[in-house]
């Protein structure tokens, strides 16, 4: 079946008929006030012309809440090394920041992609490098 399966988060979605339309703007308008999957149908054919189902709605309002949360905390983060900047504590942040994505990166590698060292040692070498550099 398509979009089952172990990598159904890894593969590219096509474009739908949504993004990019001249009734994006306005469909997302709708979504974000709250409208009904329908109603941001309607909403589409009445600028279009072309009728688009419940599925594509959904998925395309899914990766739009995604995207506002990637946004939020990206800024959420800009906000914090900002504030630790202008009190001078900037870099603690900057190490933090890389301590956890090391981690993150280290946690996705098979243990093989590390010569045989396992995740956990990485992760437990990092975290010291970090404690020291402080």
């Amino acid at each position: 079946m398509a979009g089952r399966g172990p990598d159904r988060q890894k593969r590219k979605l096509r474009p739908g008929k949504i993004r990019g339309s001249e009734a994006e703007p306005l469909v997302r308008k709708c979504l974000e006030n709250g409208g009904t999957l329908e109603e941001a149908s309607r909403v589409f054919r009445d600028n279009t012309g072309y009728s688009v189902g419940k599925d594509s709605l959904s998925r395309y309002w899914r990766s739009v809440r995604a995207e506002m949360e990637r946004e939020w905390k990206a800024r959420v983060l800009a906000e914090a090394v900002a504030e630790r900047a202008r009190s001078g504590r900037a870099v603690p942040l900057a190490l933090e920041m890389l301590q956890a994505q090391v981690l993150e990166a280290a946690a996705a590698l098979p243990d093989l992609a590390l010569g045989g060292v396992p995740a956990e040692r990485l992760s437990l070498v990092v975290c010291r490098l970090a404690r020291a550099a402080r």
